[in-house]
């Protein structure tokens, strides 16, 4: 199960978009004064040279006609004659002034509004003033604020469709390494298709933005980490305790061997047969510890050879529950053997007895009275196969670590001491039955007993 994105981290990604549409909006702005200030800059000196031009037009308009007529009579007739001139620009503003201070009007192309910032611009004819000549021109700024908001706002959208789609891009190829990383990690759940990587009860792909599934793949693949760093962890402390455990299995035969041998030696005289047997003990024993570590190590990388066939596995398996049961009779150990007649399976005998003494050898050593052993097909027609004892139990804390290597189950139920041995056999057990396509499961009440179940194909090819 993906573990979903906190409420911390949809917090700071809240802020992060918040401050992020905030500098878009600081930069959206500054551009809007940057370009109304630049093209009113730029407008200012555009009025200013044609407001020369225009000044210099009429001035030199007004002096031919005085100096033509002599007077400035009949100047408005003229001028009213001649709008077409100005007509076209309804920001032009002209005014015509006579006498040497050019307090006196006589024409003008609009209504004198009092005073002005323009100029007048003195008409001379012979050396000597006749009048003056005033231009207005005009030009509003609202065309410039309704460019510059517009520019704004096109920056405002087109960086956010940019961020936007940098952030889509950002998310998807997150998600797309997300999920690769995910896939790697997870190779043995074979996790093929996207719905199968869930957040809480739905599967990523059903989550609303590519940015939320990114951001649960991310937190799935942290998590996932996380997971296998505590995963590392253990195992560096189970590989410590290996060590150990292996130095300490390994140095009890061998001390006894080295100590027959010596004392045959120091003797100059042969063993005994009672020796003899001792040292065929402890070599099987040896035998046994680096067979079931090599055994492990195939199975684990995914190399334990296979030599399938068919054979009765009630058969099999009533065999070895009467070869073990001669131990269980100087305990009185009562004994049940339950089975459907001829259950086949197309597997490898020699592997499937190793699971099978395994798991009915524990029961009979931690049992108290009673063992029970049932094969059985199940409902889907796999073969099934049930030990039951009424030991001491094991307790629920430990259940997920019966079938991990090197784990070994309290003696008579408490705490004093742990099982012989290395712990390798449910770990060996379990990957047999992986291989074969099947599962191995645990069932334990403390002071009732424990239950082991094994289903496996009839037939399984890989």
């Amino acid at each position: 199960m993906v573990p979903i994105v906190t409420q911390k981290k949809k917090k700071e990604g809240a802020s992060i978009t918040f401050s992020k549409h905030s500098l878009l909006i600081v930069v959206s702005v500054a551009s809007s004064f940057f370009v109304f200030f630049g093209i009113q800059y730029w407008q200012q000196q555009s009025v200013q040279r044609e407001l020369i031009r225009a000044e210099l037009f009429w001035n030199g308009y007004a002096k031919l006609y005085v100096e033509a007529n002599g007077n400035w009579d009949g100047f408005t007739e003229q001028l009213e004659r001649d709008r077409y001139m100005y007509a076209g620009d309804p920001s032009l503003s002209l005014y015509f002034y006579r006498g040497e201070m050019g307090e006196d009007l006589i024409a003008s192309t609009k209504e004198n509004e009092g005073s002005s910032k323009t100029r007048k611009i003195a008409v001379l004819s012979q050396e000597a003033v006749i009048g003056y000549t005033e231009v207005r021109l005009e030009r509003s700024i609202d065309s410039i604020i309704y460019a510059s908001v517009a520019t704004g706002a096109f920056i405002y959208l087109i960086v956010l469709w940019l961020i936007s789609r940098n952030r889509k891009n950002s998310a998807k190829q997150q998600y797309i390494t997300s999920l690769s990383l995910l896939r790697e990690m997870n190779q043995t759940e074979n996790l093929s298709h996207l719905s199968e990587i869930e957040v809480g009860s739905m599967s990523i792909t059903q989550l609303a933005t590519m940015q939320e599934r990114a951001q649960s793949a991310h937190a799935a693949v942290i998590a996932k980490i996380r997971e296998m760093a505590s995963k590392i962890e253990k195992l560096e402390t189970v590989r410590q305790t290996m060590v150990a455990d292996i130095a300490h299995e390994l140095r009890t035969p061998i001390a006894i061997m080295r100590t027959q041998l010596d004392s045959a030696i120091g003797l100059e005289m042969p063993l005994s047969m009672t020796k003899m047997l001792t040292l065929h003990d402890e070599t099987l024993r040896l035998t046994r510890l680096v067979h079931d570590l090599q055994e492990l190590s195939l199975a684990e990388s995914g190399n334990l050879p296979l030599f399938k066939s068919w054979f009765s596995l009630s058969e099999l398996a009533e065999e070895v529950l009467e070869i073990l049961s001669v131990e269980g009779e100087e305990r009185n150990i009562r004994t049940e053997w339950t089975s459907f007649p001829q259950v086949r399976l197309y597997a490898d005998r020699n592997r499937i007895k190793g699971v099978l003494i395994n798991l009915i050898g524990n029961a009979f050593h931690y049992t108290r009275s009673f063992v029970s052993v049932t094969v059985r097909l199940n409902e889907h027609n796999n073969a099934e196969f049930l030990v039951v004892d009424d030991g001491w139990g094991i307790e629920e804390e430990d259940l997920a670590k019966v079938f991990e290597r090197f784990y070994r189950g309290k003696v008579n139920g408490t705490r004093k001491g742990r099982a012989a041995g290395l712990g390798l056999g449910l770990a060996i057990v379990k990957e047999i039955v992986t291989v074969h396509g099947g599962t191995v499961s645990v069932d334990s009440v403390i002071n009732t007993g424990t239950t082991f179940q094994v289903i496996i194909p009839i037939m399984h090819e890989r």
